[in-house]
């Protein structure tokens, strides 16, 4: 007997688990609300690391004037000193952009997880009342992914 409750557990729970993926991705608000997201993010990521990349090549560039104008400078040791300095700075502000950049990577990622809780809460509040049209006013009433009360 505790097999056949286990394995009809297991059944509802790989029979049901479909059910509200399909219901969720059926609704089309949630979909749009995901689809906002999920843009917003990309036009993010696209433009910060444009950005990025652009400061890097900024950095690059400056180094090799910096190099190329040492150049002029007779006294080997000085010269050495200051293409170090140059080296030590293009170190500095690549290491810097990097930094920054994944720290706006981060941000980019935590503001698009709140966008996508944001849409999921929408859509729970809303599976609420289907599909019996009873409003559930207890957690332990509601089944939200698959919008069934109990009550």
């Amino acid at each position: 007997m505790r097999r056949f409750l286990a394995t009809t557990a297991l059944l509802a729970v790989v029979i049901a688990i479909p059910v509200a993926l399909a219901a969720r991705n059926s609704d089309a608000a949630f979909r749009t609300c995901m689809k906002s997201a999920v843009q917003d993010r990309r036009d993010d990521f696209v433009q910060h690391t444009r950005s990025h990349y652009n400061n890097r090549m900024t950095a690059y560039e400056t180094h090799r004037t910096k190099v190329v104008n040492v150049w002029n400078i007779e006294n080997d040791k000085s010269r050495d000193n200051e293409i170090r300095n140059a080296d030590r700075e293009l170190s500095d502000k690549l290491k810097d952009h990097e930094r920054n950049y994944q720290i706006v990577l981060k941000r980019i990622q935590d503001e698009f997880k709140t966008a996508e809780k944001v849409c999921r809460d929408a859509y729970a509040a809303r599976v609420k009342e289907v599909p019996t049209g009873k409003v559930c006013t207890n957690t332990d009433q509601c089944k939200p992914p698959l919008g069934y009360c109990t009550i």
